[in-house]
């Protein structure tokens, strides 16, 4: 009997050295070793407006999220930031529709991505600098594309089209941007004084919110190049066909 417990006792100390020199004693089950990130997909496919939703709200630097033909209807915003060597890219053809059918909830004093708000913006990077935004359309929103406080961004090949306030805004020291051969046509059916087709920085009356810490709008050194803006770009007076 003597000579049993002691063959046990002498299996039991191996194996309790065993996971000490394997550094596992006291750990969960599960965490047998250190801790592996999980890949990212470098290219995430999305046909329906829940999974565009779902990919904004999950993008990671360097990953390519790509939209197939189709109306996508809802608040597609986005908080998540590439870097200069991972931009983030947002890409469809021309027949890749972002609509939203707001605004609808409680606006906070300045704009912000609220829960329970939705702003009405077609598409809205908050705080989501390097981005890259190819080829697809937005249209019958209360703004088209925002950009809020997201330097170097890109918009490749736009259409922006029939929106109740401005086309594309670079707003909230959204510096060092691009759009180029895009299209940016009949907006401010609703406010025409508010209809710009591509609008850089903010109105000093509204720097309260659209400051950076100093109190100033920099959304300095935007590149506008090879567009079409109009016709029906509306200001005050309103002037139809304005290039």
């Amino acid at each position: 009997m003597s000579r049993a417990l002691s063959a046990t006792a002498k299996a039991a100390l191996t194996a309790f050295v065993g996971l000490v020199a394997a550094g596992t004693l006291g750990m969960p089950a599960h965490a047998t070793g250190p801790h592996v990130p999980a890949k990212v997909a470098p290219v995430v496919d999305v046909s329906t407006s829940a999974e565009l939703a779902d990919a904004l709200a999950e993008a990671a630097p360097g990953q390519t999220i790509k939209m197939a033909p189709g109306e996508y209807r809802g608040a597609f915003t986005t908080r998540k930031a590439g870097t200069a060597a991972g931009p983030i890219t947002l890409t469809g053809p021309r027949s890749a529709v972002l609509v939203n059918d707001g605004p609808s909830g409680e606006a906070p004093t300045c704009p912000e991505p609220t829960a329970g708000w939705d702003s009405g913006y077609g598409l809205w990077l908050y705080s989501a600098p390097y981005w890259n935004l190819n080829g697809f359309t937005v249209k019958d929103s209360k703004k088209g594309v925002v950009l809020d406080n997201s330097h170097h961004v890109r918009l490749d090949g736009l259409y922006v089209h029939h929106v109740e306030e401005e086309g594309v805004h670079f707003r909230r020291s959204s510096a060092d941007g691009v759009i180029r051969n895009s299209v940016v046509e009949h907006t401010g059916l609703v406010k025409p004084q508010y209809g710009e087709g591509v609008y850089l920085g903010s109105a000093n009356s509204n720097w309260g919110c659209h400051g950076n810490s100093v109190g100033v709008d920099r959304s300095d050194r935007i590149l506008v190049e090879n567009n079409r803006i109009g016709p029906c770009v509306t200001e005050v007076p309103p002037r139809c066909g304005r290039w």
